[in-house]
């Protein structure tokens, strides 16, 4: 889904200021994708097949959609993680970073 709509949402006319400054910030940034599936990266990404994961960047989009996949599907056990920093973007988006707690190394 981001990769069909970031990489030219900044020459979409019908674009709002905030989805092309946005665009234009994301677009040159390395991408890494935790995927045992994906095949063909595009978009500056590198897919990781299996890595140590120590810090998740979530954004969180003013959207209710009434359904969806979870983002920890199986996952068995509590993690540890600690807020280490937000970002709040217009209009409303709220970009949370969390790393693993001193300790825990589960995942």
């Amino acid at each position: 889904m981001m990769a069909a709509f970031w990489p030219t949402a900044d020459a979409d006319p019908q674009g709002s200021p905030q989805q092309k400054a946005y665009s234009q910030l994301w677009k040159p940034m390395p991408k890494l994708a935790f995927s045992r599936s994906m095949a063909d990266p595009s978009w500056n990404t590198r897919v990781v097949t299996d890595d140590l994961i120590d810090e998740f960047t979530l954004f969180v989009h003013p959207v209710a959609l009434g359904g969806g996949r979870p983002l920890f599907a199986g996952l068995d056990h509590r993690l540890g993680l600690e807020l280490a920093e937000t970002r709040t973007f217009d209009p409303g988006v709220v970009q949370l970073r969390y790393r693993y707690s001193a300790g825990d190394t589960r995942l």
